[in-house]
């Protein structure tokens, strides 16, 4: 078994790695988003101007990946198109 170490970032070396997965604020809870970022680069690669339609995009995308409670879709597409609009 390998010896676990103390690291100078507080965590220990060996250690199981916490979720990493990005995180957005959705109806002011902390929601975690898979491969969020490469859902951003590929919705910025169709050049949409419109927010409705880039909305439409993220949403779709993300739920091939993620579930999406349907009573809370309308709260994560603003989510979404607000992160979205930050980068």
């Amino acid at each position: 078994m390998p010896k676990i170490e103390p690291s100078s970032k507080g965590g220990c070396e060996n250690s199981i790695p916490l979720d990493e997965t990005r995180k957005i604020l959705v109806d002011g809870k902390q929601v975690g988003i898979n491969q969020i970022d490469d859902v951003f680069s590929q919705v910025r690669a169709l050049g949409l101007r419109d927010d409705d339609a880039i909305a439409d995009e993220l949403i779709a995308r993300v739920k091939q990946s993620d579930f999406v409670p349907a009573g809370k879709e309308g709260a994560y597409r603003l989510a979404l198109l607000d992160e979205f609009k930050k980068g």
